[in-house]
C-alpha cells in the first residue's frame, strides 16, 4: 500500500486576504482595461518543519489564450522556504477576470454561473 502526505497549504480568510494586499499593494488587480491576473491569498496551512510559521499561497488566476477554450495550466512555486504560488492559467479566467472586484481582486458570488461556456448548448430543445 502506496503511502500520501498531504499538506494544508492554506485556507482562505477574506480579512488575511484582505490585510495581504494591503501590506503588498502589487498584488492589488490592475485595471480592467490592463488586468491579466487577480491573486488570492490563502492562509493558516500547516506549520512548516524549518521556518516555525504556518504555510501560505498566492493562488494567481491568470488569463492565457490557447487553442482549446478548456485548456488549464498549472504551476507551482516555492520562492521562499514553505510559502507558495500557484499559477492557474487558462482561457476560461479571461471570461471572468473583468469581473473581479477592482479593489480586492475576489469574484462576486456565482460569477461561474451566470458566464456562459463558449460553444456549449445554452438550451435543449425537444419535441
Amino acid at each position: 500500500q502506496k503511502r500520501r502526505t498531504v499538506i494544508n497549504l492554506g485556507k482562505f480568510d477574506e480579512e488575511r486576504h484582505l490585510q495581504w494586499l494591503k501590506d503588498h499593494p502589487n498584488k492589488r488587480p490592475k485595471p480592467v482595461e490592463s488586468r491579466k491576473h487577480v491573486s488570492h491569498f490563502y492562509s493558516d496551512g500547516e506549520v512548516c518543519d524549518v521556518t516555525q510559521k504556518p504555510r501560505h499561497i498566492e493562488v494567481k488566476l491568470k488569463c492565457k489564450k490557447a487553442d482549446s477554450p478548456s485548456t488549464v495550466s498549472l504551476y507551482l512555486l516555492e520562492p521562499k522556504t514553505c510559502e507558495y504560488v500557484l499559477g492557474v492559467e487558462s482561457p476560461l479566467v479571461c471570461d471572468i477576470l473583468p469581473h473581479a472586484d477592482p479593489h480586492t481582486g475576489l469574484m462576486p458570488p456565482g460569477i461561474l454561473d451566470s458566464i456562459e461556456t463558449k460553444g456549449s448548448p445554452t438550451e435543449e430543445l425537444t419535441e
